[in-house]
């Protein structure tokens, strides 16, 4: 059963935006016919994402196909003050596709030409409905490889990822969006067109743009085109996966790997919580306390190596450690770790799911916290992810609306407690709708009141996104 979706309050006062007659003559005339839904049953499929944020309709869903048809929208939605939310896959986590405000989305889902893969001068140019597996393949089959993996490869979209600067598994040794991220097109709310970036790996030239638009979920404009690095294509992949009798010794293990200079591509953890709910997918024995799942790629000539030299490192503190001996045996892995969080959903009603990130030297800490916060709490609390770069997903699992009271002080305290630790809200989901009244905890109010005149100066009149990221 799917996890019913839990309210976060929004500003009470907002004015849900409808369309009246004229403005609906004007925005199904910018468009061909059949590309502006106004059915309120079609609607109501815009109004959700895979976030626990409750949903809302627009006034109108848009289907837009190349960037013209971006800035006529833009335009019309300018001049008349109508809220836009831009929506791709409607994979993220933080309710950051939701139409708070109403008004229109956006739908991006329809731009999606892989546009280039230059293999000469290794990058590839989008349109942003482009599904991120499917750069992953192509660049393969161009003998290149695009590492930037958010877990939902196979139906998560390049336009959401760079919206979020999402990243996965593979930021431990490639880094996440914003790395790979060259250059963009953009259009901002006045439906001016906008080409930032470049098609190069350095440039020194004014301030960042690329870079400040990746991340800005939205907010800032809506991303039409975007350019990205491509890498070499490793030619070996090595995949481990190793049993501890205690979280802490699966953290500790992490913390030897970073000393003896070794650097997998990935390094995901996984609680008792999470085994359980992988154990008919994972070579997990009784009594396992804790787990990670590990892959290295390299050269034929040095991967074997890194993976004595790991073995070695695990040591005593492993209880099982299981090398794929096939492709097929890696796939079954990480298959079982992407569908984790599928499974958790059908195990509980209600949800909460923070991708908190504290610097890795720190986990010890912040599993220690988590173990406490349990116990002292009474809650049921999952927590597996990224470990090899400190990001943890850290979820809140209950059965009983009345206990969402408990669950967000819960959070709270480890919002809190990841930013004593030097750590942040979000490592790759945004801030959405669901965090943004904590974002205060880590930023402050000159910060956030530069943001938001940063805001006003690409959205003068607040029309983008409305309702996200700032509280």
């Amino acid at each position: 059963m799917a996890a019913p979706h839990v309210q976060v309050v929004v500003d009470p006062a907002r004015v849900v935006a409808e369309l009246t007659s004229s403005q609906i003559r004007a925005l199904t005339g910018l468009l061909p016919p059949g590309r502006v839904w106004l059915e309120r049953a079609l609607r109501e499929t815009y109004g959700g994402d895979e976030s626990p944020v409750f949903p809302a309709t627009p006034a109108a869903v848009v289907f837009v196909e190349n960037t013209r048809e971006v800035a006529a929208v833009m335009q019309l939605a300018d001049r008349e003050r109508i809220p836009v939310t831009p929506r791709g896959a409607g994979s993220g986590k933080v309710g950051g596709a939701i139409p708070l405000y109403g008004g229109i989305v956006l739908a991006l889902e329809r731009m999606n030409r892989l546009m280039e893969i230059d293999v000469a001068n290794r990058f590839a140019r989008v349109e942003p409905g482009v599904i991120t597996g499917t750069l992953r393949n192509e660049a393969e089959r161009a003998g290149l490889y695009y590492p930037v993996d958010p877990n939902s490869l196979d139906w998560c979209s390049l336009g959401g990822n760079v919206a979020a600067n999402a990243a996965g598994p593979s930021s431990m040794k490639y880094g996440v969006t914003r790395d790979h991220l060259l250059g963009l097109e953009a259009v901002l709310a006045d439906g001016t067109i906008l080409r930032v970036g470049r098609q190069t790996t350095k440039c020194s030239t004014g301030y960042d743009l690329s870079s400040l638009l990746c991340g800005s979920e939205g907010t800032l404009a809506i991303i039409t085109e975007i350019t990205l690095k491509l890498r070499a294509r490793p030619q070996a992949v090595r995949t481990l996966f190793a049993t501890f009798p205690a979280s802490e010794d699966a953290v500790g293990a992490l913390t030897d790997l970073y000393r003896a200079g070794i650097v997998p591509v990935a390094a995901e953890f996984f609680d008792r919580h999470a085994l359980a709910a992988m154990a008919s997918a994972l070579p997990v024995r009784e009594g396992a306390q804790a787990g990670l799942l590990f892959e290295l790629d390299g050269s034929e000539v040095a991967i074997d190596e890194s993976l004595d030299r790991l073995v070695e490192v695990l040591g005593d503190r492993a209880r099982d450690v299981a090398v794929a001996r096939d492709e097929a045996e890696r796939r079954r892995l990480w298959e079982a770790r992407k569908v984790l969080s599928i499974r958790v959903k059908e195990r509980f009603a209600r949800y909460v799911s923070e991708d908190v990130t504290v610097p890795p030297g720190r986990l010890p800490h912040m599993v220690a916290f988590i173990e406490a916060l349990r116990a002292r709490t009474g809650l049921e609390i999952l927590c597996y992810g990224h470990a090899g770069d400190g990001n943890l997903h850290v979820n809140f699992l209950y059965q009983e609306r009345a206990q969402h009271l408990e669950v967000e002080a819960a959070v709270e305290q480890l919002f809190r407690h990841v930013v004593a630790l030097g750590g942040t809200l979000s490592g790759e989901h945004g801030i959405g709708a669901s965090k943004r009244r904590f974002l205060s905890i880590e930023q402050s109010n000159v910060q956030i009141a530069l943001q938001l005149r940063l805001k006003a100066s690409f959205d003068p009149h607040g029309i983008l996104n409305p309702g996200k990221v700032f509280p």
